[in-house]
């Protein structure tokens, strides 16, 4: 944009623009298991559809809504698990529409305009990008301190049962072989104590 790039420099720029303008697309429909991540809460559909002229994205359309969806990680405490499309392409500049006008005023010549406003606005995109790459690793440190709480309570669990249900193989034997013959003891001095004949129980 400085200039000095003749015209089919600025298309070749142009196509890749373009290229890039279908892979922010093509992220925007992400889904995973199935479900459309930049959604809302309307996630079978495509979070985004597409006008397209001569097989090129001229415009991007927003299907999904502004829900948020928040699950319960601990007793008392939920984190969101996703973020909607305006959030993450349009919120502060719409990231769809200054990719188009950048490949749109390079194929057209217009370069005062590509380094006059584009580019301060390609700035902006970052930035709102990279924040919301912040939420998400903040998201991401805060399940993985939960988890890594919940292994180390599960290893602490296991200890506790393992003390109090483990025994001592050799000794159990020797405990149930004392009981088994105590209670035989107890049996053959009942019965001889107790031995009774039929002419004693007529008497």
């Amino acid at each position: 944009a400085n200039g000095t790039s003749s015209q089919a420099q600025l298309d070749a720029l142009a196509l890749e623009i373009d290229s890039l303008i279908e892979s922010v697309f093509n992220a925007s429909n992400t889904r995973t298991n199935g479900r459309s991540i930049f959604a809302g809460t309307r996630t079978l559909d495509d979070a985004y559809t597409a006008t397209r002229v001569g097989g090129e994205i001229t415009a991007v359309t927003y299907n999904g809504n502004d829900e948020i969806v928040s699950i319960e990680i601990e007793e008392g405490s939920q984190v969101d698990v996703n973020i909607p499309g305006p959030q993450a392409f349009q919120d502060t500049i719409d990231i769809f529409t200054t990719l188009i006008g950048i490949r749109d005023d390079l194929r057209a010549g217009n370069q005062t305009n590509v380094q006059n406003v584009q580019l301060g606005q390609i700035q902006s995109a970052l930035e709102q990008t990279l924040y919301g790459l912040a939420r998400i690793g903040a998201t991401q440190n805060r399940l993985e301190l939960v988890n890594n709480g919940l292994l180390d309570g599960n290893v602490r669990l296991r200890k506790l049962i393992s003390e109090k249900t483990e025994a001592d193989y050799a000794d159990t034997v020797l405990q149930l072989n004392i009981a088994q013959n105590a209670y035989e003891s107890a049996l053959n001095a009942a019965g001889r104590v107790l031995q009774a004949s039929l002419l004693d129980f007529i008497r």
